[in-house]
């Protein structure tokens, strides 16, 4: 993951991940049916747990957000009673950035959101960003 500048964003993942290894035996069963479900057959590159948290219907606690990457959005999702999925094509997030301060992802400007902001370390969050802004996700590289 190495960056082209100092104020550049890493380099583009390409590579499809195997749906079989990764980050798939960290999630649950209900949420990789959740993810699966709402990206079909398209390539998934990233696979994030976030530090957020959203509400999924159950009595004492809000389900974790994931991130599910493709070649072309980012789809957010939490398993529970009432399951959270939102699919966002990377066009609408062309704002976005990572607040240092707080540790968070702004998914901008896509105001229909449900989860705006999601938590994540830092080179994950960078990494999120250079997925967004790849000129084969229709975008542009943007500086941070």
């Amino acid at each position: 993951m190495a960056a082209s500048g100092p104020n550049q964003l890493p380099a583009v993942w390409t590579t499809p991940l195997d749906r079989a290894g990764a980050e798939f035996p960290r999630m649950g069963k209900s949420a990789r049916r959740l993810l699966e479900t709402a990206i079909g057959s398209a390539e998934l590159f990233m696979v994030l747990k976030t530090r957020t948290r959203v509400d999924v219907g159950e009595w004492f606690w809000n389900g974790r957000v994931w991130l599910g990457v493709t070649a072309q959005a980012v789809t957010l999702l939490a398993s529970g009673r009432k399951p959270f999925v939102q699919a966002v094509p990377f066009d609408q997030l062309r704002d976005s950035l990572y607040n240092h301060i707080t540790g968070e992802v702004v998914l901008a400007p896509a105001k229909e959101l449900k989860v705006k902001r999601v938590k994540l370390p830092a080179l994950a969050g960078y990494q999120l960003l250079a997925q967004i802004y790849s000129p084969a996700g229709g975008g542009q590289n943007k500086e941070t």
